[in-house]
């Protein structure tokens, strides 16, 4: 009765129950409470992504390991002793899951370029997660420096957004957002991998104010950023050039996200990290800024696979690695970007 009770509660509800009952706490913890965070997940990704969720060849893996408070000695065996009360409580409400210009199969996109010589510039339905801005509290100094400067180092509570690994779903909190396209050859040939794309694909991300028309492509405007294809440049601000990275074609895989510590827009291609497009952000702006997956195209013989970071198909980038090199170089951006360079 009381399961079927708990049943209509959300996390918040949940937590709060368990924190005052030790009996409470105790059956939520059992093998008899599995029904009641099935459907808790179910709300938060849908039944589909729910059930690849629970799939018993997969287990939720938490790099830091956070402890549960719990009276029996391995809470959650089915989810591989993870706190999940916890964890569940950092996922935000809507994730991006489409493009909105597009009615696709199941979570992952295949957009394709739907003009005749013009560009085409689509964005998805929800922003990339963000962690929120606790406090920002002063600098410490040393010596007669001691408060000369009214600095101040920002202080983030992470958030939760699964993405499939090899034998795990990775539920870690985290402070980096982060997604990835695949480009297509539409060309029915055998020299369509590894090719250059006919006309320009640009992956970017882009605030809530941008107008996703027929004449743009991702930072060409004051309120996107983009990585394109033919040149491999990094654009802001007007088609202002950032700087360089590899260029991209056929059968790649590149990715841009978002690293709140370092305050930092980085870019990978074919899983290798190439380097931030733009870094040392302001802090105001980016605690206050949503940021949403963009793609654009002005070629009408390539499509694009996008994966939002769901647990049906894996990153190419090694997420995980790169978040735990950010636990313990939080503090420089330039020294996360050589440690995780040699690594690659």
């Amino acid at each position: 009765m009381l399961l079927e009770v708990f049943s209509f509660l959300d996390v918040p509800s949940l937590r709060a129950l368990m924190a005052a009952n030790r009996t409470i706490r105790y059956l939520l913890t059992a093998e008899d409470g599995h029904s009641i965070w099935a459907s808790q997940t179910s709300r938060l990704f849908g039944p589909e992504h729910s059930q690849a969720l629970m799939a018993p060849f997969l287990c939720l893996k938490d790099d830091l390991k956070i402890p549960n408070a719990s009276a029996l000695p391995n809470p959650y065996p089915r989810y591989n002793g993870v706190n999940l009360p916890f964890l569940l409580s950092k996922i935000p409400k809507n994730l991006p899951s489409t493009m909105a210009e597009v009615n696709p199969q199941g979570n992952n996109d295949v957009v394709s370029h739907t003009g005749i010589e013009c560009v085409c510039a689509m964005r998805a339905n929800h922003p990339l997660p963000r962690p929120t801005l606790i406090r920002s509290k002063p600098a410490t100094f040393i010596g007669k420096a001691k408060n000369f400067f009214s600095r101040k180092v920002p202080r983030w509570s992470s958030f939760v957004a699964p993405y499939k690994m090899t034998d795990a779903i990775n539920v870690t909190p985290r402070l980096v957002s982060y997604f990835e396209i695949t480009i297509i050859d539409q060309r029915n040939d055998d020299d369509s991998k590894r090719r250059p794309c006919h006309g320009c694909v640009a992956i970017g991300l882009a605030e809530e104010s941008t107008e996703c028309d027929q004449s743009t492509l991702p930072g060409w405007d004051g309120v996107s950023y983009g990585y394109h294809s033919d040149n491999g440049g990094l654009y802001h601000f007007s088609g202002h050039l950032l700087r360089y990275a590899p260029t991209f074609g056929a059968g790649d895989t590149v990715g841009m996200g978002i690293d709140y510590a370092a305050r930092g827009i980085f870019v990978t291609k074919n899983g290798k990290f190439w380097g931030y497009a733009s870094y040392k952000l302001s802090v105001n702006y980016l605690s206050k800024t949503n940021f949403y997956p963009v793609v654009g195209m002005d070629s009408n013989e390539t499509s694009v696979s996008v994966n939002y970071g769901n647990v049906e198909e894996k990153f190419q980038f090694d997420l995980s690695l790169y978040c735990n090199y950010q636990q313990h170089c939080m503090s420089k951006k330039d020294r996360i970007a050589r440690r995780f360079q040699f690594s690659s």
